[in-house]
């Protein structure tokens, strides 16, 4: 177990100011909200949910594409069609599954601009259309978007797992009445795929979703500084993508006595049998390299030795989008390494923030990975998330900053 300071004082205080940004449009982790019960449309007629509840877990074919198509106000849209395949790409390029324009098979994937953004949870087969709604303003979001289609590829709300009650506490007494049906347990999410909980997938709600009082948590976690990681919807995690390829057994065709050695919680890549998917922050073969900058920031990132005595990384990741009111759909993103003698821990604190502040991150944000390193890290974003205390698992931390307005600049000490 982490030890480390928890700022409780978060449960009944949860606004911050932000030095660059204030966010005040409708956020990301809020657009799902009424649309769905654990991943279906309410339906007034029980027999219908029923019957969708019995698909949920029919898997979509990895022996041919997985055809879609788009209403016509969406195919005329070039930016929204981009936004489009730019997601189904990510999932195609991190699992088995292949996505294909057309209207042949039953159902075929129909993208549409309904009334927000809503999906189904697994394979409806009886149908001939199943709908992604992607309305606006849900396409300004990836991790939007890749929510709803991974809804549609199977995956459950993380909230809804059966053993979310040894990581958070559902806080009904703050949750708006039309919304309370959203947050019970799903009995038919018994299959995590032998996966933790992770706080940070993009399949998990935010803590302050469907609250009657936005300064109170709606859902508390047990470890109060994952409090901002829930809700994120920058991208799906490793772990999102894990579950992915675990339920559909992308690996099956790889040969059994060939399977690389994956380094920090890596599994074999499903594309390439004989090289790893690594998680992020981890790069190469067999995830034995380390990721620095991205396109944009090549220049970021390093690695660093630490001693007994408090060194500082003085890092930044810029978006290059400066209009207020304007963002990146995908993140720009940067990545630090520290490294201690084999057989010591690090103590680490970010003492130093410039980020846009919002309840789930989800524009600017730092992530420190105390480990494992599979799983999402913290997420901060906000001055009160400032001069905690963390102590990683081993002699290796990993420090990510994520951009998608103006840029995030930030310090963080450790030894």
């Amino acid at each position: 177990m982490h030890r480390m300071i928890a700022f409780l004082s978060l449960i009944n205080s949860f606004t911050a100011s932000t030095r660059q940004h204030e966010i005040t449009e409708l956020l990301p982790e809020e657009m799902e909200q009424n649309r769905h019960l654990n991943g279906w449309l309410y339906q007034s007629n029980r027999r219908s949910r029923r019957s969708i509840m019995r698909e949920a877990l029919k898997k979509w074919p990895t022996q041919s594409p997985i055809y879609y198509d788009l209403d016509d106000d969406i195919a005329s849209d070039y930016e929204l069609l981009w936004k489009i395949e730019n997601v189904l790409s990510f999932f195609a390029s991190h699992t088995c599954l292949d996505f294909k324009r057309g209207r042949k098979g039953r159902p075929i994937i129909q993208f549409v601009q309904g009334d927000g953004c809503f999906s189904f949870i697994g394979r409806q087969f009886r149908w001939k259309k199943q709908p992604i709604s992607v309305g606006r303003p849900c396409d300004k979001h990836f991790g939007v978007m890749a929510h709803e289609i991974a809804h549609t590829l199977g995956l459950f709300h993380e909230q809804a797992r059966f053993d979310r009650d040894d990581f958070i506490t559902i806080n009904t007494g703050n949750i708006e009445k039309g919304a309370i049906q959203q947050y019970d347990k799903d009995p038919m999410y018994s299959d995590t795929q032998g996966t933790k909980y992770e706080e940070g997938s993009v399949m998990h709600y935010s803590a302050t979703i469907n609250a009657i009082d936005k300064h109170r948590l709606s859902i508390i976690p047990n470890d109060m500084n994952h409090v901002r990681t829930m809700g994120q919807r920058m991208k799906p995690t490793f772990m999102d993508l894990l579950e992915i390829n675990r339920h559909y057994d992308c690996t099956s065709h790889c040969p059994s006595d060939a399977a690389p050695k994956c380094l920090f919680g890596g599994i074999r890549d499903p594309r390439r049998c004989d090289r790893c998917l690594c998680p992020d922050g981890f790069a190469g073969h067999f995830c034995h390299q380390i990721i620095r900058g991205s396109q944009r920031n090549p220049e970021c990132g390093g690695l660093y030795q630490a001693t007994r005595k408090w060194q500082e990384i003085k890092g930044e990741v810029h978006s290059f989008v400066n209009e207020r009111g304007d963002f990146l759909f995908f993140p720009e993103s940067c990545w630090w390494h520290v490294k201690a003698p084999i057989g010591h821990r690090l103590l680490v604190r970010l003492t130093h923030l410039e980020s846009a502040c919002s309840p789930a991150c989800a524009y600017n944000n730092v992530e420190l990975k105390t480990g494992p390193f599979e799983y999402t890290g913290y997420r901060f974003c906000c001055d009160s998330d400032l001069n905690r205390t963390l102590l990683t698992q081993d002699n290796h931390l990993v420090v990510g900053a994520y951009a998608r307005i103006a840029s995030t600049k930030f310090i963080v000490k450790f030894r």
